[in-house]
């Protein structure tokens, strides 16, 4: 489903501003809720609803995923109205391209999921909370995907007055340490042979982004090149297209209507955790 950024209003009067408007949020009423408790129809509605999530999750991710629904009711879920929705993996492979170690997805209970069963679009705006941690094995056997090998042999950046030039990038491989993470590979511009790749090492620290909800990569080191003469600017060049390249929707496999906002990053010798939040808002309001 398509994600799209969410306007933050500070210091406006609202009353003045054009807000989008949303479907009113109905349940069942409380008596027919525990009706339907008592018969076990909730139960049966919440694990259809799981197969169903499950379902639409193997379309982008394949792994051990287990997914829990909490229902306000079974009619309640047939409109496509749950309370909470949360996700749990393990070796999960994300796009064909990113493999994460374990992944916790949990949608927040003051914004129930509402979504239209037809489209599978959401009706209203979501809030959850992301927590997922990467492994050096993992992210060295993402670089092998023929998804990350294709994007690691096209990738263009400029080099100082010569234009934008397409560079090559083989043999990557990452080692977390501490707070910091080095990355070594071979570099070959176009028309290079593989074995004319010349040895990279860049090391670099990592913070959330507060400014674009992604990741900073800052106090950047990278292994002289040859004929090299401005290593800061070399530096400032590295970090800026990793900040840029390195893009949470796109890795995870978001569409264009969700945000993703990371909170914290901590590097250890053999993992890195991130935790995020995520904030979902339909393209437009649906009326209905």
């Amino acid at each position: 489903m398509g994600l799209v950024g969410v306007l933050t209003y500070s210091g406006l009067n609202l009353a003045s501003v054009d807000l989008p408007t949303w479907p009113e949020f109905k349940t069942q009423s409380g008596f027919s809720r525990t009706m339907q408790r008592v018969l076990g129809l909730n139960w049966l509605a919440a694990r259809v609803a799981e197969a169903q999530v499950r379902a639409q999750l193997s379309k982008v991710a394949t792994g051990q995923m287990t997914v829990h629904v909490t229902p306000f009711s079974a009619l309640d879920m047939w409109h496509g109205k749950a309370r909470r929705v949360e996700v749990k993996g393990r070796d999960v492979l994300v796009g064909k391209a990113f493999y994460i170690h374990r992944l916790t997805l949990q949608t927040d209970p003051r914004t129930p999921l509402w979504i239209d069963l037809k489209s599978g679009r959401p009706l209203n705006p979501v809030d959850a909370r992301l927590s997922m941690t990467v492994t050096e094995d993992g992210i060295n056997r993402s670089f092998q995907t023929p998804v990350l090998q294709k994007r690691l042999q096209r990738i263009r950046v400029p080099l100082f007055g010569m234009g934008s030039q397409q560079l090559r990038l083989l043999n990557s491989q990452v080692d977390f340490q501490p707070q910091r993470i080095q990355f070594s590979s071979q570099l070959a511009v176009k028309g290079m042979a593989d074995n004319e790749a010349l040895p990279v090492t860049m090391e670099t620290a990592v913070e959330p982004d507060p400014e674009t909800g992604g990741l900073h990569f800052y106090d950047v080191t990278v292994s002289a090149l040859p004929g090299s003469t401005d290593s800061e600017q070399l530096q400032e060049l590295v970090a800026k297209t990793m900040t840029s390249a390195v893009n949470p929707e796109k890795l995870l496999h978001l569409g264009s209507e969700t945000k993703v906002s990371i909170q914290s990053v901590q590097v250890n010798t053999d993992t890195l955790v991130m935790t995020a939040q995520v904030r979902i808002v339909p393209a437009k309001a649906s009326s209905g």
